[in-house]
């Protein structure tokens, strides 16, 4: 099972996304923070980049033809989340299940996860868990997946973010330096 780290950097503006295993190997980057401000959606687009050479790899659009989120490759949606919390991956509903963080630490085996900033989870399809944390202003989500690919992290980010966009009225600030 593959291991990913999506971690938005409070200070650094910015949000990383790592393979995890053997040591950690960065491999893309979104620059933006994900703040939102009130009643202002004048970015609507952000572009996923390779963390090596910079070139983009997908494109996160919001608010795109009744989806909060959509995950563009290749022109064609990669995966989206739909207004009514419908979770797709290339075109195919896929079952979601988010579990809040009581009823995840009171499970012997969460209990740690609480004092580390556990926000929440989602099982996905049986075959990918992502848990949610949040601890000073800094946001991170850990991904287990049968894939070891970087899209089926990147698949993944619309079900990531949607708590974090649908809390707020808007999303993106636009930070890049």
């Amino acid at each position: 099972m593959a291991q990913f780290l999506i971690k938005t950097d409070n200070k650094e503006k910015k949000t990383f996304i790592y393979q995890l295993g053997k040591g950690i190997k960065p491999v893309a980057l979104i620059y933006t923070d994900f703040d939102l401000k009130n009643s202002s959606r004048d970015i609507t687009e952000e572009e996923i980049v390779n963390a090596e050479n910079k070139k983009a790899i997908a494109q996160i659009l919001l608010y795109n033809e009744n989806n909060l989120v959509t995950i563009m490759q290749k022109r064609k949606p990669l995966s989206s989340l739909s207004l009514e919390a419908e979770f797709k991956i290339e075109g195919s509903q896929v079952p979601v299940k988010k579990v809040v963080r009581a009823a995840m630490t009171n499970r012997p085996d969460y209990s740690d996860l609480e004092f580390q900033g556990l926000t929440h989870a989602y099982f996905i399809n049986q075959s990918s868990q992502v848990f949610c944390f949040e601890k000073e202003g800094n946001l991170a989500s850990l991904v287990y997946t049968d894939h070891e690919d970087s899209n089926s992290a990147i698949s993944l980010l619309p079900i990531i973010l949607a708590k974090r966009i649908e809390e707020q009225d808007y999303i993106f600030e636009f930070m890049r330096k």
